[in-house]
């Protein structure tokens, strides 16, 4: 910072090392949860698409029961009358069977965006981590001068920043993570 705004290269250091702890917190609370709830709903999503798939797979097996049904001998008004109300049925029986097989293809390119979002999660929580931790070590030491204070603040943004990117629309009071003149 220049001598004129009255902040020290120790001042930007310290303001270094605090912005590197409450990313840290940040991730410890937010970021590192939100990924394994995100990675356990992916899971749960699955097991509903593979449920949803079991179903229709049963609700075609019977409609094929009901299908062979058709193929019986009798010959009379009745009967035709019947074999054309069930022919109705099995179509509309396989019909639904594949309505529930759309949603489970639905349900797993779900539980794939989901898994995604864990993924950016669990990759801005590394990201920002080894960049708090950048950030603190270099903030470490008052004597390494300003422009490594300055390298330490920009390395808090980064980190900020990894954790803002991951969710969507940001973390509310995230922006004012990093604070202090020019930041």
């Amino acid at each position: 910072m220049p001598a004129a705004l009255g902040t020290t290269a120790v001042e930007v250091a310290a303001r270094a090392r605090a912005s590197a702890r409450e990313v840290e917190d940040v991730v410890a609370l937010l970021l590192l949860p939100a990924a394994g709830a995100a990675a356990a709903a992916g899971v749960s999503i699955r097991r509903t698409a593979a449920a949803a798939d079991d179903a229709a797979a049963e609700v075609l097996g019977r409609a094929g029961g009901l299908g062979a049904a058709t193929a019986q001998a009798w010959r009379s008004g009745a009967a035709d009358a019947y074999r054309a109300r069930l022919e109705e049925l099995v179509r509309r029986v396989r019909a639904d069977a594949s309505a529930v097989e759309d949603v489970a293809t639905s349900l797993r390119r779900h539980a794939a965006a989901v898994e995604a979002r864990a993924a950016a999660l669990q990759a801005a929580a590394t990201t920002a981590l080894a960049l708090a931790g950048e950030a603190a070590s270099q903030g470490a030491d008052a004597r390494v001068g300003e422009r490594f204070a300055r390298e330490s603040a920009a390395l808090a943004r980064a980190a900020r920043d990894a954790v803002g990117d991951a969710v969507p629309g940001g973390i509310p009071g995230l922006r004012g993570l990093v604070r202090g003149p020019g930041w």
